[in-house]
Formats: structure tokens, C-alpha cells, sequence
């Protein structure tokens, strides 16, 4: 299977997103202000900007299993020996239901609670190859326009089940939000910005500070994992794809940033095994300091741990369970 081309600027997007949702998940960013989660949507969309088009199904769905379904599989499997093993020690960890791996209608009751992400872009990959072939057989002059339209209407769908708070088994309900910004990153990749390109680039700098004005105004609070929108579906489209903008342009004058390039590499290791990492830093850290030097202390050891330690072992030493083994 032909490997991605690699871009440093999106990996340090992928990395800088990643690095967000760490200190989500370990309470650092709630010590300043109250947060949406709209890192993982971003990551929907830069996962839509290289989507194959050209996979068969069967091309597709092997690259879904190895890439998505055995990491899903093999980290939860991993965090439930870990933290049922450590709450039969007496430590005060919580104990995990191995049922919830293959049969939860919860984002947070998924054991490796961060690794719902791989399960919903298992079912969207394939559910978003079938809109395109219906797009293709609809109006083929006009493919862009109705798979637009397509992806807006199933996200529309995916809101209003969020919003009268509708949970499917498997989290199929987040499914349709996630076809949508996954769609979106695969159409913004139809126009010439990932390569250089000195008409898109010199617009898109001018657009990082306008833009950035847009997601502050129209932000909301959202967290896709508990199907929380506090804002308007307009609203919803109009903050992430000024962030995505934003981001996008910036990172790409920034370029390479070592650490942050890094995770972004290989983020779907660092998103498997932050949370395993995090609570046993933070026990450790509570026990030497106050909650917020605690907070703060386990926050960057973490992403320092992922780096240095966690990351490159489980290139070296786990490359199938990670998604990476080359085929």
C-alpha cells in the first residue's frame, strides 16, 4: 500500500490538536477557562484531507482494520488489564467493563475513553466512500456542490440526534457529524493548498487573523464525545472551518515544531495512550503537590513522557497494534 505523503505543517496541525486534547483531558486547560473540545473535529477534517478516493472497498476496509479497528481494539484491551489491574491492587483507579469495548452507546464508556475517535472514523471512512458514489450517480457535473450538500444534510442529521440527546449502540449517532467535518476536510483538499502555492498561500496569511476573529465570535461550547452543541448548527460550520482555516495557514508558516511535529506524526499513538498515562501521573503528582502544580506538572510530564518514552516504544515494539506496520 502506497504511503501518505507527509507535509510537516499538517502533521504540526495533527500535533498541536493532539497536544490540545491532552491538556483537556488532564484538566490543565479548565484551570484557565472553560473549553470546547474542538479538536476533534479538527482531527475529522484533517483526516478528510487525504482520504483515497481511489481505494476499492476491499483496499478500504484492510486499511481500516489495521489503521483504525486493531488500535481500537488492542489499546482498549491494553487499558482495561492496566486499570483493572491496578484496582484490584487497592490503587484508585476505575474498574472497566470489557463489554463496553464491543457494545457501548457512550463515548466516556468506551475503556480507553479517548479512543472512541478510531471506532467513529471506522464507520465513517466507508459510509462517506458509499455519499461519494451516490454524489458521482446524482449530478456528476455538479459532484463538489452535491457532496457538499449531502454532508451538510447527514450533519444536520448527526445535530439534531445530538441535541434531543439520541446515543446509539457502537456511537453510531456521532457518526453523521463526523461524516460531515470528514467531508469538508476532503473537499477543502480538492483545491491546491497543500502544496505550495503562492496565490492560495499569500490569501491564506492574509485570512489567519480574520479568520481567528470569526472563531472567537461565533465560538460556542461543543464536545462531540457527549453530543453536546451549545450553538447553532450555522454557528457549528462557521467556527470550525474559520479554526480550520486559521490554523491551517498558521501552521503552515510556523512549519516544523519539534515536539509538536512529532506527536502530530504519530498522534493516533499519542491519542491511544495519553490516558493511560495521565492518571498515573497525576496520582503521582497529587501526592507531592497541590492540585493545580499537580495539574500542571502531570500535564507536561505527560506530552514529555509521549515524546520520549511512550511514543517511540510502541513504534519499535508495537508497530501492528499501532497502525503503523508498514504492509
Amino acid at each position: 500500500m502506497a504511503q501518505i505523503q507527509r507535509y510537516d505543517y499538517i502533521d504540526t496541525l495533527r500535533g498541536g490538536a493532539m497536544i490540545a486534547i491532552i491538556l483537556w483531558h488532564s484538566c490543565f486547560l479548565s484551570l484557565f477557562y472553560a473549553p470546547s473540545v474542538t479538536a476533534v473535529p479538527l482531527f475529522f477534517m484533517i483526516s478528510g484531507l487525504f482520504y483515497k478516493e481511489q481505494l476499492s472497498w476491499k483496499q478500504l476496509l484492510v486499511r481500516n482494520v489495521k489503521l483504525l479497528l486493531v488500535p481500537y481494539l488492542a489499546y482498549n484491551i491494553l487499558c482495561l488489564l492496566l486499570y483493572n489491574g491496578l484496582y484490584h491492587l487497592g490503587v484508585n483507579m476505575p474498574e472497566k467493563s470489557p463489554m463496553a469495548i464491543f457494545y457501548t452507546h457512550r463515548a466516556d464508556f468506551v475503556p480507553n475513553v479517548a479512543t472512541w475517535y478510531l471506532l467513529v472514523l471506522f464507520w465513517v471512512v466507508p459510509l462517506f466512500k458509499a455519499l461519494l458514489y451516490a454524489a458521482s450517480r446524482i449530478v456528476p457535473k455538479w459532484r463538489v456542490v452535491t457532496i457538499l450538500a449531502i454532508v451538510l444534510v447527514v450533519g444536520y442529521a448527526g445535530y439534531i440526534m445530538a441535541r434531543h440527546n439520541i446515543h446509539l449502540p457502537m456511537l453510531i449517532d456521532i457518526v453523521p457529524l463526523g461524516v460531515m467535518f470528514y467531508g469538508l476536510g476532503y473537499l477543502i483538499s480538492t483545491m491546491p493548498i497543500l502544496q505550495s502555492s503562492a496565490r492560495y498561500d499569500k490569501l491564506g496569511y492574509w485570512l489567519i487573523v480574520p479568520m481567528l476573529v470569526v472563531y472567537i465570535v461565533s465560538r460556542g461550547y461543543i464536545t462531540m464525545a457527549a453530543g453536546v452543541y451549545d450553538l447553532s448548527f450555522i454557528r457549528l460550520l462557521v467556527m470550525m472551518l474559520s479554526l480550520f482555516v486559521a490554523m491551517f495557514y498558521l501552521c503552515k508558516i510556523i512549519g516544523r515544531v519539534p515536539i509538536v511535529t512529532y506527536i502530530g506524526r504519530y498522534s493516533l499513538i499519542a491519542l491511544c495512550t495519553h490516558m493511560m498515562v495521565i492518571p498515573l501521573l497525576m496520582g503521582v503528582a497529587m501526592r507531592l503537590f497541590d492540585y493545580d502544580v499537580a495539574v500542571v506538572v502531570s500535564s507536561v510530564a505527560t506530552i514529555l513522557l509521549l515524546r520520549w518514552c511512550v511514543i517511540p516504544f510502541c513504534i519499535r515494539f508495537m508497530p501492528v497494534i499501532s497502525g503503523i506496520a508498514r504492509s
